[in-house]
């Protein structure tokens, strides 16, 4: 193979053309395929034309061959890197401006980009078909489509594979053109195989080249990530000129062959450009619609009864979706019954205490008049709203929120993906081939980065971690400019656990960061309260708490893994104390050398016991399943006064006494190791437990060491505090817990996950109703008032599907941008300049995402903007709220919002201190535009709202209103200009 064909194999391998034959539809492989003419063009005509002209006194060997290795060492498998992809062999220059110390890698330049769950249809083109049926007669492709895909259980996708589905069975499509095959995406032990693709095309005698090839490719891209460059094209010419000047220009032979170097070295600068240049397009319009702001939808909010204005409140009860709000209710575990008629107290004419803080969901409801009048009656919305959770990858997340809370963030507080070889293998941190500690910088750094604008000046960050990224997660903190980074170890279990290089792991580390380096004002102290140390008692052997339960839990709990902590321990109903039975009895139980049980043995232990008025204690799950205690038999009988016995409505259940421990009593001064048994790291999972009577998540933090921090980081004055790893919710949990001790905290909340409804907003709402639990019931109302907004985000894939690459319809284009022309006068200068060239920097291609709508229906029906969004396994259209999407960019602090009607048409009156939005809808522009109608509408706005002294912006006033008539500013035109600021 000459270098000429090598080239080109390279850049259509660089533009995904491959030799088989894979027809994608998502990610990048959707602009390559939209592109796909312009690319071809490029690559056969444009590219041999420039290199001919270019290389006319050269010879072209050389020229291709330099070319061809100058793009090769930057390039691989899909990714232009920043430094050259790695060789033993070669050596390169590492840049630097001086530093005493540089911290990089290999993708330090390049967002990441998370698992496209967009992926639904892989298709295979390059095949043969031999079946005679009638049905097969005009198959031309094979497609494997996703049928199902079973939601994520926390942050860790382990065990989920392909499998064929069960539901839908191979079979021709209707239009006859393809042979579908169904899978679906769920967690099996038994995924599907290549032998029994094999055997499916054999049996429809289908023959497929390098089906080995697309079953791997199939099976990856699912888990695959990708990575946008930041700045490609600038990249790309630094470097080309680097590699001409060392590798080109060989200074030994420059004096001999001077002409003759100098004219190749021309040439190949000259094609690197023409090549660099079309690159870096096809990059920027990803890097575009990677960094535009997104839109929000589908916002709700939670809000306990007490909020709500009580008239307002009873015509919600008798709302025809009222019933369904109390099914929930009961489902969460907050209450058996709702009393219509007699939730209200008759003495104090409030709401009943057990029903005050039901938390309400709009969602429920989908009624947006109602979510606007509950909205109405709220005085200083925004500062009301204590917490706000996002749906969201943690990047659009933040770029959303920069605006509306810069600078407000006192303390941080994230729990990123640790990046374990557990973590690696089973998906739950998806890499590089090659590269896993690169792309899970690249997470973090470009995560943190966006993040700086919403720090106030003494904030604090801190990051839970283990020792697999410590040391990187050190230094990105470092090379980012914090000042002060200080290295915790956080003690989680104290007597160890998985055996790590020999020695037991009792610890993972907390990072404490601060930006400007001054911890004065920064670290506070800890939340002790009196109720703190009012929970320490006292016996003879000094202070003690209630700990844990002594019944067992986890994957060692049954009773079958460890036989010799099964046994019955007795309460004794007159003193109230823990008793053992005797030693003989305790031998009887468990033959080790049968492996039995005895269990008729143990009920004629219970009836001895019974009669002698005991309570007969064995460690039996809610479904009476056998498990185990965690103390040993000779434990019990000698430390039985440790044990805490607490009566319940279903008998007696036990609890170990928690003495201090490494000074664990109560103090306010936080020490540079952290430790308290709370922080047991078996605790989250238990207190998930019990709020769900299940395991959803993985490895949760514990509340404790959550609370604990978020004191240390922030006061309910000083500012937000944000987790944009919000996982399964605990830092939103310690927020609402810390307010019944009167601490006000306000969290914003950032989660991707597929279980941000299931898991995170309903931890929300039984957090809020009680703080007591129990089988995933709650055990006492003792709830908090709370108004909780969340909402979710257009995300990367859904800006790709509502972009249009060739439009055929780019002289429409040009006219509508054309029309703008009269509306200058409401555009600003950066407007202008910005936003407008979109449609050069396009061409053929435009994008809803960017609002670069033909029609000007954006500017009369706000209300009815849609994207398509890809939601629940398929894409969905889903109706934008560019009200909260305007808010936030513009950074708007709401103090009131409201819904009214005027000539049968909705408009929503935004007011803050210096800034009033009027959002309205129109049908007739000519009606619109007649001054008797903008007279009357003048004055209804003006009855609604104060218009002095404000900026206002209103939608469509640049089309119904001349400067003179009314001062505002055109929403649309600043909407657009926030979305790529």
């Amino acid at each position: 193979m000459n270098t000429q064909t090598q080239f080109i194999d390279l850049l259509k391998t660089i533009f995904q053309f491959n030799k088989n034959k894979i027809d994608l539809d998502f990610g990048v492989y959707k602009i390559f395929k939209y592109k796909e003419n312009e690319i071809v063009d490029f690559i056969e005509k444009k590219l041999p034309a420039f290199i001919e002209e270019a290389v006319k006194d050269v010879g072209e060997y050389d020229i291709y061959r330099d070319v061809l290795n100058f793009f090769g060492r930057y390039y691989d498998q899909g990714d232009f890197y920043p430094t050259p992809v790695f060789s033993k062999n070669k050596h390169h220059i590492f840049r630097h401006n001086g530093e005493e110390i540089i911290f990089s890698w290999a993708n330090k330049d390049q967002y990441y980009i998370k698992s496209v769950n967009s992926f639904q249809e892989y298709k295979i083109v390059d095949i043969s078909v031999k079946n005679r049926k009638k049905a097969f007669k005009n198959v031309t492709n094979i497609k494997f489509l996703i049928d199902e895909i079973e939601e994520e259980k926390g942050t860790t996708k382990s065990g989920r594979a392909f499998v064929l589905s069960e539901n839908k069975k191979p079979q021709v499509s209707d239009d006859g053109n393809s042979f579908l095959i169904y899978f679906d995406y769920k967690k099996s032990k038994t995924p599907v195989t290549l032998e029994a693709l094999k055997k499916i095309f054999e049996s429809e005698k289908i023959e497929i080249e390098n089906l080995e090839f697309h079953f791997k490719k199939f099976n990856s891209l699912h888990k695959s990530d990708f990575f946008i460059h930041k700045n490609l094209d600038s990249f790309l010419t630094m470097e080309l000129d680097y590699y001409i000047k060392t590798v080109v220009l060989d200074l030994d032979k420059l004096e001999v062959e001077n002409d003759l170097l100098i004219k190749r070295a021309i040439a190949i600068k000259k094609i690197g450009a023409f090549i660099i240049e079309f690159l870096a397009s096809m990059e920027n319009l990803q890097k575009l619609l990677w960094e535009k702001k997104k839109f929000a939808y589908d916002v709700n909010y939670i809000i306990t009864l007490d909020k709500i204005h009580l008239p307002l409140l009873r015509k919600i009860i008798s709302h025809e979706k009222f019933n369904k709000q109390v099914e929930e209710w009961k489902s969460l575990g907050l209450i058996e019954k709702f009393p219509k008629n007699s939730f209200i107290d008759s003495k104090t004419k409030e709401i009943k205490e057990e029903y005050k803080y039901l938390p309400l969901d709009t969602a429920i409801f989908e009624d947006q008049d109602l979510t606007y009048s509950v909205l109405e009656h709220i005085e200083y919305l925004d500062d009301t709203i204590d917490s706000i959770l996002v749906n969201s990858d943690n990047f659009h997340g933040i770029n959303f929120l920069i605006e509306k809370f810069k600078k407000l963030i006192k303390c941080v507080y994230i729990d990123p993906p640790y990046n374990t070889e557990t973590d690696r293998s089973n998906g739950t941190f998806p890499y590089k081939d090659g590269y896993p500690d690169s792309t899970w910088l690249s997470l973090l750094g470009s995560r943190i980065e966006a993040s700086l604008p919403l720090l106030s000046d003494n904030a604090v960050i801190f990051s839970s971690i283990d020792d697999n990224e410590v040391d990187n997660l050190l230094k990105l903190y470092k090379s980012l400019g914090f000042d002060f980074v200080k290295l915790l170890p956080t003690i989680m279990n104290l007597k160890g656990n998985n055996d790590e290089y020999g020695f037991s792991g009792a610890h993972e580390y907390t990072i404490c960061s601060i930006k400007n380096g001054k911890v004065d004002g920064a670290i506070l102290e800890l939340n002790v309260t009196e109720d703190d140390i009012i929970k320490w008692e006292t016996d003879e052997r000094g202070f003690f708490k209630k700990g844990a339960t002594l019944k067992s839990s986890g994957e060692n709990a049954p009773r079958t893994k460890r036989q010799n902590l099964y046994y019955p321990i007795l309460f004794n109903k007159k003193t109230n104390k823990v008793e053992s039975i005797l030693f003989e009895e305790y031998g009887k139980i468990y033959n080790k050398e049968n492996n039995t049980f005895n269990d008729n043995y143990i009920e004629e232990l219970r009836t001895k016991y019974q009669k002698k008025d005991y309570v007969f204690l064995l460690p039996l799950d809610e479904k009476g399943s056998k498990l185990t205690w965690r103390w040993s038999f000779e434990k019990i009988q000698k430390e039985s006064y440790d044990v805490i016995p607490v009566k319940t409505k279903t008998g007696v259940t036990l609890y170990k006494k928690q003495r201090p421990e490494l000074k664990d009593f109560p103090t306010k001064k936080a020490k540079s190791f952290l430790y308290k048994p709370s922080y047991s790291s078996g605790n989250g999972t238990a207190e998930l437990k019990e709020l769900f009577n299940s395991k959803p998540f993985k490895s949760p933090k514990p509340l404790a060491l959550v609370e604990d921090l978020i004191s240390l980081g922030s006061t309910p004055e000083s500012g937000y505090i944000l987790d944009y790893f919000l996982g399964s919710g605990t830092t939103i949990h310690a927020a609402i817990n810390q307010k019944r001790l009167k601490q006000d905290f306000k969290v914003i909340g950032i989660e991707n996950g597929e279980y941000f409804d299931s898991l995170i907003i309903k931890r929300t709402k039984k957090a809020i109703y009680s703080d007591s639990w129990e089988e995933g019931k709650a055990q006492k109302p003792n709830g908090i008032s709370q108004i909780v907004k969340y909402f979710k985000l257009e995300q990367y894939e859904d800006a790709l599907e509502n972009t249009v690459f060739n439009s055929s319809d780019y002289s429409a284009i040009k006219a509508f941008k054309d029309g703008l022309e009269p509306f200058k006068e409401y555009m600003t200068e950066h407007y202008q300049k910005s936003y407008l060239s979109l449609y050069e920097h396009f061409g053929k291609s435009h994008s809803q995402s960017l609002m670069m709508k033909i029609e000007d229906e954006l500017l009369n029906k706000p209300f009815d903007f849609k994207l398509k969004i890809y939601e629940d396994g398929t894409i969905k259209e889903k109706t934008m709220d560019l009200v909260e999407t305007f808010n936030a960019l513009i950074g708007i602090n709401v103090m009131s919002i409201k819904m009214r009607q005027y000539e049968g048409k909705r408009y929503v009156f935004v007011d803050s201190p210096d800034i009033l939005v009027i959002w309205r809808e129109f049908d007739n522009l000519k009606e619109v535009m007649q001054t008797e109608y903008k007279n009357k509408e003048m004055e209804f706005m003006k009855q609604e709202v104060d218009m002095n002294d404000k900026t206002i912006y209103m939608n469509g006033v640049c089309q119904t209103h001349s400067r003179i008539e009314f001062d505002a500013k055109e929403t649309l035109f600043a909407l657009r200009e926030k979305l790529i600021d």
